[in-house]
């Protein structure tokens, strides 16, 4: 393992099953207690799945809509998920957690808690193949929102000052703010376009897939045997990324 900074990471794995599951934008706490229960039932199977397969398993972002490192406050309603992550890190043979714009104030409880280590971007040599991944919120550099956004979740008196607000109070100031994004992300003129054009890039520097979460839509692209590969998410299309034999494909998992 080589660590670039303290959230880049550079692996280096091999599995006889040449396989991989990508997981992410299910957003837990963010829908009705019927849809959640859904989510949960459905994320609990797939996870025992992985681990009787022995398949690895990358978490790329937004797993949960909202997770604050309270110190040994946890919401109740994250728990069971962090168990379920906790009981797949001792079976799987590979488990890795990128950090989502939602996720990644929760850094400290998913590496103690649920034993598996965090990143934000992860290079990763698998079987002989390079894989560059991320959750994918840092590639929209555009308007000045996106940017002031990314400054005040990657800034530590930002955390500092979130903490001294009441946990319920935050919880619901989180869920706000959440509501809010996605009713901007429905307006916004959206295209791959520019995914596009930063996955030629990245191949050019050796990678022979790109994989990121975020768009909640299912997407990929070939080319000249170099792919791109959109997660999609667990709210609408229910669906994860594998990656098997040097293909990827989406299964839809609900």
């Amino acid at each position: 393992m080589k660590r670039k900074n303290s959230l880049e990471l550079s692996l280096k794995f091999t599995s006889p099953l040449n396989e991989i599951c990508f997981i992410s934008d299910s957003h837990f706490g963010s829908e009705n207690p019927e849809k959640e229960a859904r989510k949960k039932r459905n994320f609990s199977k797939l996870l025992k799945w992985l681990a009787e397969k022995k398949i690895p398993v990358i978490f790329n972002g937004d797993i949960f809509d909202f997770l604050f490192d309270y110190g040994k406050l946890i919401d109740p309603k994250n728990l069971n998920v962090l168990i379920e992550i906790f009981q797949l890190s001792k079976k799987s043979p590979f488990v890795v957690y990128l950090l989502g714009n939602h996720d990644l104030w929760g850094k400290r409880l998913i590496e103690e808690y649920a034993g598996v280590q965090c990143c934000e971007k992860l290079e990763l040599d698998f079987n002989g193949k390079r894989f560059w991944i991320s959750h994918g919120d840092n590639l929209n550099k555009n308007s000045i929102l996106d940017r002031v956004s990314r400054f005040i979740l990657r800034n530590g008196f930002s955390v500092c000052l979130f903490k001294k607000i009441p946990p319920k109070m935050g919880f619901n100031i989180a869920k706000a703010v959440s509501r809010m994004s996605r009713g901007r992300s429905k307006k916004l003129n959206f295209t791959y376009d520019r995914y596009i054009k930063f996955s030629k890039n990245t191949w050019k520097d050796g990678f022979d897939y790109v994989i990121i979460g975020h768009l909640h839509s299912p997407f990929i692209y070939r080319e000249k045997g170099k792919e791109l590969g959109v997660i999609g998410d667990w709210m609408k299309h229910g669906t994860v990324l594998q990656y098997k034999k040097g293909r990827l494909f989406h299964e839809i998992i609900f």
